[in-house]
């Protein structure tokens, strides 16, 4: 998954380094941009010089007070735009006016919060909303109109822990990549039936050898026989410290062989350098096009 783009459009430099500082604590992957006044709010969502490359944000926390642009302007602007009105703002000012926070609610703005006074309690606010918006609400991520597609991944591993340890690795990743899981090689096969009836097949196979039904090896002979799927990446995940498996793996062309590390974080981390190595670094391989 990609990490969670957050837009501060704020004049202040202190309120600046305070939530920069706040941030740098949060176990969200994320990535944060900072503009100082309205104007250029205005030039990083439409992705002029010197933002063409800019992210475009799941979040942004907006001051009222700011220069060019009001901040209140800019906030009807957003919620008046078809594709900018979807992504949440938190109105972040020293404003406690009634009028104000009115307007802003009558704007469509998701959340107002009034600025603490004090180091400790901006940094707590701010730990409040990453809490609350980066860990229990849903952004709506997807609907950039400029987002990479996200990468597919088919996880076949009938074991529920390691399954789990896999998905978790998934939604920390850097890379926009979603993963589908199931239990058995016969699944298996439905699963990539299916896929390529709706042309959403995966880029890559993570594969257990040890399921039940139909082995890991049957399996992986029939997906690298099938002409619709010989051009997805299969990457074996075992217990197995067997040079026979490796062998036999290798002979039926699967593209690497790797064994399932022990402990939690190591298995975590080679998944993601597993799924960087062959989603990012390797070139795929594209599969039978329709006449």
């Amino acid at each position: 998954m990609n990490p969670i783009e957050i837009l501060l459009i704020e004049d202040n430099a202190s309120d600046v380094r305070l939530t920069q500082e706040a941030l740098r604590e949060c176990r969200i992957p994320h990535r944060l941009s900072v503009v100082v006044d309205g104007q250029d709010a205005l030039t990083f969502m439409e992705r002029k010089e010197p933002y063409r490359d800019a992210p475009w944000p799941d979040l942004i926390l907006l001051d009222l007070n700011i220069p060019s642009v009001d901040g209140r302007d800019l906030l009807a602007r957003f919620k008046k735009h078809e594709q900018w009105s979807t992504i949440p703002v938190i109105a972040l000012t020293t404003s406690t006016s009634d009028r104000d926070i009115r307007a802003s609610y009558r704007n469509h703005v998701n959340c107002y919060i009034v600025k603490p006074k004090g180091f400790n309690a901006y940094i707590e606010m701010i730990h409040c909303i990453e809490d609350f918006w980066l860990t229990l609400a849903r952004l709506p991520r997807s609907l950039d109109p400029h987002a990479s597609p996200v990468r597919h991944i088919l996880l076949v591993d009938d074991n529920p822990g390691d399954a789990r340890l896999t998905q978790e690795a998934v939604d920390k990743s850097l890379l926009n990549t979603r993963l589908s899981v199931v239990v058995d090689g016969s699944r298996a096969l439905r699963f990539l039936e299916v896929a390529s009836d709706t042309g959403d097949l995966p880029e890559l196979i993570l594969l257990d050898l040890a399921l039940s039904g139909m082995p890991g090896l049957a399996l992986l002979e029939f997906i690298k026989k099938e002409s619709r799927w010989q051009h997805i990446a299969i990457v074996v995940l075992t217990n197995s410290r067997d040079p026979a498996d490796m062998a036999a793996c290798y002979a039926l062309n699967v593209n690497c062989f790797v064994n399932k590390p022990s402990a939690v974080v190591p298995y975590v981390d080679l998944v993601q350098r597993v799924e960087y190595h062959w989603l990012q670094r390797v070139p795929q391989g594209k599969g039978p096009q329709a006449a």
